[in-house]
């Protein structure tokens, strides 16, 4: 299968048995404590560090005892530090709370590690919950996803997001998206609302599945998919990668608005990302994920479905 992070620290898991349906990869699951910076030990090596001069006395960091030097963060002391362990251990509790033991069975799982832990993506794919999509010379199959995300770096907010992916060629597609309120009970960690999300997200998935079959059977032609990708405002180099992608999409799903759609996701899943000093490739490969997701709520995406027969 390929991989939309084929770079990133990438564990896959299709358990048997709900024992070991989310696998304890250590490189989501290391210690972080939340201490006073102090600049004779630390090197706040951070891309989302801010710059502190002489204030370093009104800041603290988030750091990794197990690399000795490395501040993940720096925040004002009234931030409240998240683990991932207590991130991820209860969003997976409260998943075992709302979907049906045969809904997680074949949960697939995928994690993304970027800048020495500071940013950590968890994907929960669910095998179970698919819809075929069918055209008059192509079909295949897009399953829901859950995506949780935790920073450290204050380049994000800890998210929640679902969405889809499309069996055929592993391309993601972000629909929903929201700040997880993140909080603590007498009972444990707990997302605010979580269990509605899911519920939310479970409906939205349904109401989309719908969508992009009628976007299947929605012809175009390559003019007006060409003018699409031009109003997107993004480079010469991104708009020829997606006028060449729309015609390799289009010769197995044909001329819809799927095809046009398929083209926004594989770049966004599988372009080619240059990683230099840090390791940001699951942070990009979201982000992109994200900004089709508003492409899909465009002017310009609507101008192109008036256009479709």
């Amino acid at each position: 299968m390929l991989d939309y992070f084929p770079h990133a620290t990438v564990i896959e898991s299709t358990p048997s048995d709900t024992s070991d349906i989310f696998p304890e990869n250590p490189d989501v699951f290391f210690e972080t404590r939340f201490e006073p910076l102090s600049f004779s030990d630390v090197d706040i090596d951070t891309f989302g560090g801010m710059k502190l001069g002489d204030k370093a006395g009104n800041y603290w960091g988030v750091r990794r005892p197990d690399m000795p030097g490395v501040c993940l963060g720096t925040h004002l002391d009234t931030y409240t530090h998240t683990p991932n362990t207590d991130f991820f251990h209860g969003i997976q509790d409260q998943l075992l709370e709302f979907f049906e033991p045969h809904q997680l069975g074949d949960v697939i799982v995928k994690d993304s590690v970027s800048y020495k832990g500071a940013s950590t993506i968890r994907e929960y794919q669910f095998p179970s919950i698919t819809h075929v999509i069918r055209t008059d010379k192509h079909a295949s199959s897009v399953m829901f996803r859950v995506i949780a995300w935790n920073c450290f770096n204050g380049s994000s907010k800890a998210r929640i997001m679902y969405g889809s992916i499309d069996s055929f060629c592993t391309n993601g597609l972000v629909s929903g998206d929201y700040e997880a309120n993140v909080g603590k009970r007498t009972s444990g960690f707990r997302l605010d609302g979580f269990l509605g999300r899911m519920t939310e997200g479970l409906q939205r998935f349904e109401t989309d599945a719908q969508l992009i079959q009628g976007y299947a059977e929605s012809k175009v032609i390559l003019p007006y998919v060409e003018q699409f990708f031009e109003e997107l405002g993004v480079t010469k180099q991104q708009t020829e990668r997606l006028n060449e992608q729309f015609k390799r999409e289009a010769y197995d799903r044909g001329l819809n608005l799927w095809s046009v759609i398929s083209a926004l996701t594989y770049d966004s899943s599988h372009r080619t990302i240059n990683t230099t000093k840090h390791d940001h490739e699951g942070v990009t490969r979201i982000g992109d994920q994200r900004q089709v997701a508003k492409w899909l709520k465009s002017n310009a995406w609507s101008h192109l479905c008036e256009r479709a027969a």
